[in-house]
């Protein structure tokens, strides 16, 4: 099976880590989670790799990232628009 690059890259950051990650797809963003403070971090890294590689813009909550949904972003999760 191929994956779409981000999902490996999260794969590989997450294995390691005893939280649970969120990505919750909705009608009009995108958000990434977990539900624990101390990878809130993580989660903000994270995202700004993901606003590198789409240049898409993402607002920051406690423990959370919200990006537009956009085909280019659906496109990196290797989800279709």
């Amino acid at each position: 099976l191929h994956q779409a690059p981000i999902l490996s890259f999260l794969v590989a950051i997450f294995r390691t880590y005893p939280s649970r990650l969120g990505i919750h797809i909705e009608p009009e963003s995108v958000m990434i989670s977990t539900p624990l403070d101390r990878y809130q971090e993580d989660v903000y890294e994270l995202a700004e790799q993901i606003s590198i590689l789409t240049k898409a813009p993402y607002t920051k909550k406690r423990n959370r990232v919200s990006f537009p949904k956009t085909p280019k972003l659906l496109k990196l999760f290797g989800l279709k628009f």
